[in-house]
């Protein structure tokens, strides 16, 4: 009876070919990119196309925002993705609150919400005549405006 013996330097390049297979995930959508909410023509497009990058807490009625994100989960050898998400929504009032939980109530003034401004439109909807409640935790900032139901986003990696 005689048995086959696999040769060393055949066992390499097949561990080799199944460890480099693993790395490559094909199952999964590659999420990157660079996309302002002014892409898309309604609020509905807009908001399937955010629900993708971000977790909607309530009911939005509107959204306008700009994400970029690098999904590095894809590839040879998938790493952490990177991102920075921000998004000013329009929603009822008291869904405000829904957005805020397990985060502190910091000063306005201690952060930079010029993003947040930036990316409001010139309608009357969206209308910001006072100053908002802002809220953080790490990599995360929520500015409120109650009174106008209208609510920034930021999320980002370091």
């Amino acid at each position: 009876m005689r048995i086959n013996v696999i040769s060393r330097p055949m066992l390499m390049v097949g561990l080799l070919s199944l460890l480099l297979a693993s790395c490559i995930t094909t199952n999964s959508a590659n999420l990157t990119t660079d996309t302002r909410s002014t892409q898309f023509a309604t609020d509905r497009e807009k908001l399937t196309f955010l629900a993708k990058y971000l977790t909607l807490y309530s009911t939005v009625e509107a959204a306008e925002y700009h994400i970029v994100y690098h999904d590095n989960s894809a590839g040879g050898v998938p790493g952490p993705s990177e991102w920075d998400i921000q998004v000013v929504l329009k929603m009822t009032p008291e869904n405000l609150v829904l957005w805020t939980a397990d985060m502190q109530l910091v000063a306005p003034e201690s952060v930079d919400l010029g993003w947040g401004y930036s990316l409001l439109p010139n309608e009357s909807r969206w209308k910001v005549p006072t100053q908002p409640q802002v809220y953080s935790r790490a990599n995360v900032v929520v500015a409120i405006f109650p009174e106008q139901g209208i609510l920034f986003k930021r999320v980002w990696t370091q």
